[in-house]
């Protein structure tokens, strides 16, 4: 493989190419064609050749990650893509909006397949099962949907929606209603648990990581019944691809391990200065991780929870990041309408 990586910067109606060294050393600059956006959304496809990120407009775009050349365009709504997942086979990509709902694309025939409506509030996270037959979706409202991937249809909530995370009907009749005792219960609701930002299957799809803005959750799929309860907050949980740990982002300046076994802290990572974690990704053999900071940074980090390096290039918060399967290389996308495609010896294989 090359020892150079491209990489895209967006911005002022153009996409522009820089030729970088290791870790975006380089310099020479290239532009092409395309419209400019936020993006807030990025997966690999299967063969690592390509990718799909969204946008704030709406919109879901395939790039080439060997080049950076823009492929295809899909919108169907103006509703910001807040989170995408694909298929395994890589044909469909599921995209959650802010508005509440799910579109599965079909990526050949560029057209939607399904539009998964049942959220109250926007969606947050997203996943594909890795046998192709299930999505499971994560929402504001509280609730984790799973979905079944072939017919649009839902199948249960994993878990179920809190009646203070979503709009309740006016009550016909006051009188009926025990004001006092809702408050109370939405008041101890809000410290106990809180919005969920985020799901993931595990690899065998027989369970469901879970990040609570309060608490960590891993759900049987089939049952709903909780196998692990983790203290503290995060923005984005992960499985390791082994099984045996938990990776989870804290929106207050940490990431941390898990032990699947005893469901006790492994080892932290202080983020550098004031960042928040966005959105994390693990490399597919298990021996990188990455965060997405709203300090602009992207920070890598190997299985022992040792900082390998922090990675400058937007202008604006880090929105999310992903590994391509291959290990080859790491993509970042920002507010600043930016897509990062990073690659460095040290995650080579």
């Amino acid at each position: 493989a090359e020892a150079n990586a491209w990489v895209s910067r967006r911005g002022a109606g153009r996409l522009c190419l820089v030729r970088a060294t290791p870790w975006l050393a380089g310099a020479a600059m290239r532009a092409i064609d395309g419209g400019s956006q936020g993006l807030l959304a990025v997966a690999f496809g299967p063969d690592s050749s390509w990718l799909v990120t969204g946008g704030r407009d709406g919109s879901l775009r395939t790039w080439n990650s060997k080049t950076g050349q823009a492929l295809k365009t899909l919108v169907s709504v103006s509703s910001p893509v807040v989170t995408v997942s694909l298929s395994p086979d890589g044909r469909y990509a599921v995209a959650g909006h802010e508005d509440g709902n799910l579109r599965v694309w079909d990526l050949r025939a560029g057209k939607v397949r399904h539009v998964l409506t049942g959220h109250g509030r926007p969606v947050t996270g997203a996943a594909w099962s890795h046998d192709g037959r299930r999505i499971a979706s994560a929402s504001r409202d509280t609730s984790v949907k799973l979905w079944d991937a072939v017919s649009g249809t839902l199948i249960k909530d994993i878990v179920a929606p809190h009646p203070c995370a979503v709009p309740a009907p006016p009550s016909k009749d006051l009188r009926s209603r025990n004001v006092s005792a809702e408050m109370a219960l939405c008041a101890r609701y809000k410290v106990n648990r809180g919005t969920v930002s985020d799901v993931e299957f595990s690899a065998d799809d027989s369970q469901v990581i879970v990040a609570h803005l309060t608490e960590i959750l891993v759900a049987d799929v089939a049952t709903g019944v909780l196998r692990a309860r983790l203290s503290g907050k995060a923005a984005t949980a992960r499985f390791w691809p082994d099984g045996t740990r938990y990776a989870t982002i804290d929106p207050s300046g940490f990431a941390r391990l898990w032990s699947a076994r005893s469901n006790r802290e492994a080892c932290t990572v202080d983020l550098p200065g004031a960042s928040r974690g966005q959105n994390g990704a693990v490399s597919r053999d298990g021996q990188h991780w990455a965060v997405a900071t709203d300090d602009n940074l992207v920070v890598v980090i190997d299985a022992a929870c040792e900082k390998l390096v922090e990675l400058e290039g937007h202008g604006f918060p880090a929105r999310a990041v992903a590994f391509s399967p291959d290990g080859r290389t790491l993509a970042s996308v920002a507010e600043d309408d930016r897509l990062i495609l990073w690659q460095d010896q040290s995650i080579r294989h």
